[in-house]
C-alpha cells in the first residue's frame, strides 16, 4: 500500500509539472505575441510616415491601418493620419478628406477615451469645416469634446485657445473674455493665448 501511495503521489507530481509547464509556455507565448504586435505596429506606423512624406498616400494610409490593428489604443496611429486629411480638406475643400479625418479621429476617442487631442482637432474640423462634412456635429458637442479635453489637459495653451475661439464663434464672447483673463493671469507668456486675445477683445 505504501508502495502505491508513493508511485500515486510521483504521478500526481508529474501531471502538477506539466500543467504549470503549459501554463508557463501559454504566458510566454502571450507575451511574445504582445511584444511582436508592438514591434510590428512601430514598424508600420514609421514606414507610414515615411510614405506620407514621400506624397505616396494610399500606401501610407494602408501601413497607418495596420498600425492601428496591431496596436489600437496608440494615438499617433491615428493623429499623424488625421493630421493629413484635415489639412487637405481646408486646403482643397475636400469632403472626402474631411470625413476621413473625422473618421479617425472617432475612432481614436472610442479606442481612447482620455485622448485629449482627438477631441481638439476634431471640434477645429468641425467648427471650421462644418460645410465639408454630411453630419457636422452641434455647437454644443464641439464645446463638450472641448471641455472634456481641457479636463484631462487644464494647462494646455492651445487648447485653451481654441476654446476660446469656439465661445466666441458662437455667442458666448463674455464667457471667453472671463476665461480668457484666467488663462492669462496663469500663462502671461504665452504666445497662443496672445494671438487669440486680439480675437476675442476685437
Amino acid at each position: 500500500v505504501f508502495a502505491i501511495n508513493i508511485g500515486s503521489f510521483t504521478v500526481g507530481k508529474k501531471i502538477v509539472d506539466i500543467k504549470t509547464w503549459h501554463k508557463r509556455l501559454a504566458i510566454s507565448l502571450v507575451i511574445l505575441i504582445i511584444l511582436f504586435s508592438f514591434v510590428f505596429a512601430q514598424i508600420s506606423y514609421r514606414a507610414g510616415k515615411s510614405m506620407l512624406s514621400e506624397g505616396k498616400v494610399e500606401q501610407a494610409s494602408t501601413l497607418f491601418k495596420l498600425a492601428r490593428e496591431l496596436s489600437p489604443a496608440e494615438v499617433d496611429n491615428y493623429l499623424i493620419e488625421a493630421a493629413f486629411w484635415k489639412n487637405r480638406a481646408f486646403e482643397e475643400n475636400n469632403h472626402e478628406a474631411a470625413v476621413r479625418a473625422d473618421e479617425l479621429y472617432e475612432q481614436l476617442m472610442f479606442q481612447n477615451i482620455y485622448d485629449a487631442d482627438s477631441r481638439l482637432h476634431r471640434a477645429i474640423l468641425h467648427r471650421d469645416g462644418f460645410s465639408l462634412l454630411s453630419n457636422p456635429a452641434s455647437k454644443e458637442v464641439m464645446i463638450d469634446w472641448l471641455e472634456q479635453a481641457l479636463r484631462w489637459r487644464p494647462h494646455h495653451n492651445i487648447l485653451q485657445s481654441e476654446y476660446l475661439r469656439t465661445l466666441k464663434r458662437y455667442g458666448r464672447v463674455n464667457e471667453a473674455r472671463v476665461f480668457l483673463a484666467k488663462y492669462l493671469k496663469m500663462y502671461p507668456k504665452s504666445n497662443s493665448l496672445a494671438n487669440v486675445r486680439e480675437e476675442i477683445m476685437n
